[in-house]
């Protein structure tokens, strides 16, 4: 990683979930080069832009973990009572 790269532990969790910055920005509702923008600068805890960020990515790890359909992504329906 580079020496001053900003928001070092949202870029390792957009790695390590396989995801690029644009599906973020997307989820954001901002622009791809705005994200990017955002992700140069050491964001403050509670800077309402790094909140957006971490909110996002949120939902995009969810999105991964149990597949965009609701379903687990071993292919298994989420427990519904069916058992």
């Amino acid at each position: 990683m580079r020496q001053n790269e900003g928001n070092s532990d949202i870029r390792e969790r957009l790695a390590a979930a396989g995801l690029p910055i644009w599906r973020l920005a997307k989820a954001a509702g901002i622009a791809s080069t705005t994200c990017t923008l955002w992700l140069r600068e050491d964001l403050p805890k509670m800077d309402p832009r790094r909140v957006q960020l971490l909110a996002a990515l949120q939902e995009l790890e969810q999105q991964e973990r149990t597949g965009q359909d609701g379903t687990a992504k071993d292919g298994n329906a989420n427990d519904h009572g069916d058992s």
